[in-house]
């Protein structure tokens, strides 16, 4: 569980609040597992921050490391750390399909220069992944669809300062 305060004088406020309402349902929370009053922390995976929330940097760095891809167990591996960073990569099914055509049964795994343009892709992108903002009340979201032949995809944007978010 995260509750996130807007301000450091509303954190006593918000904790009472979401600890009256464990109360009222006769839930408890291991103390061990806790912490309070953080700026940033790591969240099933994520890192919350006061701007947004950002991919674990270690996740990213794993896919970075990865050195050439020899067997259809390396595809695998990569294809799930994208997976588990999908929400930081745009478009990231389509850009991915040279990896799921490799992992069909029966195909014989062969590197072509498809692969290797959308393995640098990633590794691109994820040299310096994207913050996911949350939206101010009353302001103006886009939403842009990209449907091809394989993958169907959608993302919400919000501009602020002439930069998307």
């Amino acid at each position: 569980m995260l509750a996130k305060t807007e301000s450091g004088e509303q954190l006593i406020g918000d904790i009472e609040l979401v600890m009256n309402t464990l109360r009222r349902h006769q839930m408890y929370l291991n103390p061990t597992k806790c912490a309070f009053g953080m700026e940033v922390g790591k969240f099933l995976g994520f890192m919350i921050m006061q701007r947004g929330v950002e991919a674990n940097p270690e996740m990213c760095r794993a896919v970075l490391e990865m050195a050439n891809l020899k067997n259809l167990k390396d595809i695998q591996k990569l294809t799930g750390r994208l997976t588990a960073l999908s929400r930081f990569l745009g478009a990231s099914a389509q850009k991915a399909i040279p990896f799921f055509k490799l992992m069909k049964k029966g195909t014989p795994f062969k590197w072509e220069a498809e692969c290797e343009e959308a393995f640098q892709h990633f590794k691109k992108v994820l040299a310096e992944p994207l913050v996911l903002a949350k939206p101010q009340t009353g302001e103006i979201i886009y939403l842009y669809l990209s449907i091809t032949e394989e993958v169907l995809a959608a993302v919400l944007i919000r501009e602020d300062e002439n930069k998307a978010h």
